[in-house]
């Protein structure tokens, strides 16, 4: 069909989400680079990827019709915006915009931040490949709005996304100074709130985040604010200096950010908390008798795996959770062959597709084969799961909590999910808690590792 003939904004939407996807098959295809199996450094020397030709020729033909700005309906704002982008009419995009935002009401704060928001997600989604001429017009957008907003409360929430826009961009020095230009503008709203609009502001938003608007939570993104205008080495020469200022810079910063107390740091992180040691029925590649693990006086690594239950028989099957938690760890071990590292599993009573027979010894040996597979030669810990089967006809399996799943909440309300990862330092102290992935190493645990690996030999020297 002719698509200049297409007389809807839904048609033409219809016809370049078939381009894109259609484009994009074919260039994973044609090139062999699936970006989630590929190291972050490895995708950010790619640098931004454009919009294929075939889209943008797609966009403009089909969106001819509908690109007289000065006449379409703003009320077409969220179709129309990416359209033009896509088509590479900046300009015109530019123009919707402010079209729309002068339909709005002068005092109606809440319309205008959700059509930032709409434009935000529009010009920074990766997938909309907009690249850093999208950031630079949502940045533009955002610092010449925010004067016009009156209402405090928006006003803040507007200040976060302004925040995450910096990092966008891509350098982390470049990030870091923006938002350190921000950051005292927030704080000085934020000291202005009276205690009704405070307790409105954190309620409003969840402390941990109620929808994709929050993204984690006012009081979450704030206290990033504050640690980014605080400068990442800041945080690194504290670890250099003793864990225990690592642990009070970040505990009073989460305070500020939420009024609460130090000791309540992100409702149930363990930062500073002692790592209790690992218990097991079964150990592979370590000998319990030598001592418990983490050994004291060395730098751990403590992974809990629960999402990866793979038999592999070759190389072409590294995929999924497996390959997304392991691989990181494998980097790791490499980097750092002095850090001990230990996994930590649990009995599910079946291997994949293997049921028949299943023991926990034979389970714990098809665990430490995924390992020894994927290049990762960790301590295998293998707890043997106590569990109950429901009625008839339900006859699930329900699992009670392991030792280690209890002991390494600590005593809150969190749980451990996923490839929940502990780094801890020479004296059992929790320094960071999260899921092994390619962000974690690059973001905290190969920065943090050094430093405590530094520490730990300069008081073996001593």
């Amino acid at each position: 069909m002719n698509i200049e003939a297409y007389t809807t904004l839904e048609e033409c939407q219809a016809a370049v989400a078939r381009s894109l996807g259609y484009t994009s098959g074919r260039e994973d295809l044609a090139s062999g680079i699936f970006e989630d199996t590929m190291p972050l450094d490895s995708l950010t020397a790619r640098g931004p990827q454009s919009l294929p030709t075939a889209v943008t020729e797609t966009v403009r033909r089909c969106g001819a019709r509908f690109s007289n700005v000065d006449s379409v309906s703003v009320a077409d704002f969220q179709v129309l915006f990416p359209l033009y982008l896509q088509a590479g009419w900046d300009t015109k995009a530019r123009t919707l915009v402010k079209r729309r935002l002068a339909a709005i009401g002068a005092k109606d704060d809440t319309e205008r931040k959700a059509v930032l928001d709409t434009a935000f997600k529009v010009l920074t989604t990766k997938s909309n490949r907009n690249g850093q001429r999208g950031v630079a017009m949502a940045e533009e957008l955002f610092e010449t709005q925010l004067p016009q907003v009156s209402d405090r409360l928006v006003r803040l929430r507007l200040y976060l996304t302004l925040a995450s826009i910096a990092s966008y961009y891509g350098n982390p020095d470049s990030a870091a100074a923006k938002v350190q230009r921000i950051t005292p503008k927030m704080a000085a709203t934020m000291d202005s709130l009276t205690k009704p609009e405070l307790d409105k502001l954190l309620e409003g938003s969840g402390l941990l985040g109620d929808g994709v608007e929050d993204a984690g939570g006012f009081a979450q993104r704030y206290y990033a604010m504050l640690n980014m205008s605080l400068g990442k080495r800041t945080f690194l020469d504290s670890l250099r200096s003793s864990t225990a200022a690592y642990v009070k810079l970040n505990r009073d910063n989460w305070a500020r950010a939420t009024g609460m107390r130090p000791e309540t740091y992100k409702l149930g992180d363990p930062l500073g908390e002692k790592a209790p040691p690992i218990v097991a029925d079964i150990w592979r590649g370590y000998d319990p008798s030598k001592g418990p693990r983490p050994t004291p006086g060395r730098v751990s690594l403590v992974m809990f795996l629960t999402t990866c239950n793979e038999v592999l028989t070759d190389p072409r099957q590294f995929k999924g959770n497996c390959a997304r938690n392991l691989v990181p760890l494998r980097w790791l071990e490499e980097r750092f062959p002095e850090l001990e590292v230990t996994v930590v599993e649990q009995t599910r009573g079946y291997f994949q597709y293997l049921k028949d027979g299943m023991t926990p010894e034979r389970e714990a040996e098809l665990a430490k084969q995924t390992l020894e597979w994927y290049g990762v030669h960790a301590a295998l810990a293998m707890t043997a799961t106590d569990y109950w089967w429901l009625r008839d006809p339900d006859s699930r399996r329900v699992d009670r909590p392991t030792k280690n799943n209890t002991n390494y909440t600590f005593d809150k309300s969190s749980s451990i999910r996923g490839s929940t990862t502990f780094l801890i330092d020479q004296d059992g102290v929790v320094i960071n808690t999260r899921s092994m992935s390619f962000t974690a190493v690059y973001e905290d645990f190969e920065e943090l590792i050094k430093i405590l690996l530094e520490r730990q030999a300069a008081r073996a020297a001593s």
